[in-house]
């Protein structure tokens, strides 16, 4: 009996590790997914990006579209980031389409775009969760990580067409960045 107790504590303890990295995975494809989409932001009215104050899990904001020939205008679309509702996996949803992001739901989630010294800035902080397969021992991370918004001014003579939009108005990115 003492042989299989040992056995079965070094498995759950390994399977504790391993929920430990996938939350670790997700937090860092979430940080490298929306890295991504920052870097291509584009300031299609007052803020770079949108924040509700009373949903502080969302995050809508304009990319550059890629497929989009035309110089001037150049094409823009709209991402919209938010916590699945049912699942807890965040989703970026963007020209009709919906996609999970990770492999580990979140128990929490918030955004805090500023403008900084140095320019505008978001602070991204998640709490990955457990998996419902996961053992009793692998407790939640917390994970934060700060990203410049690369968006400057709109240059003159160059206009945005957008390509596909937000489904509700109240989405877009609307009210400047406050100093912090």
């Amino acid at each position: 009996f003492g042989g299989a107790w040992a056995i079965w504590r070094q498995a759950d303890r390994s399977r504790g590790v391993t929920a430990h990295l996938r939350a670790l995975q997700t937090a860092l494809t979430i940080e490298q997914v929306m890295t991504e989409d920052l870097a291509s932001s584009v300031l299609v009215g007052a803020s770079p990006v949108g924040v509700d104050e009373k949903q502080p899990d969302t995050l809508s904001l304009y990319v550059l579209a890629e497929d989009h020939p035309q110089v001037n205008p150049v094409g823009v679309r709209a991402v919209f980031y938010d916590r699945e509702p049912g699942t807890n996996y965040l989703r970026r949803q963007s020209a009709g389409k919906s996609e999970p992001i990770g492999g580990s739901p979140l128990t929490s989630l918030a955004f805090y775009p500023f403008r900084a010294p140095t320019g505008p800035m978001l602070r991204v902080t998640m709490t990955v969760g457990r998996d419902p397969t996961d053992p009793e021992a692998a407790r939640p991370f917390v994970y934060s990580f700060l990203t410049r918004l690369t968006v400057g001014r709109p240059v003159r003579g160059i206009d945005t067409q957008i390509l596909h939009d937000f489904a509700k108005t109240e989405l877009r990115p609307a009210h400047p960045l406050e100093s912090p």
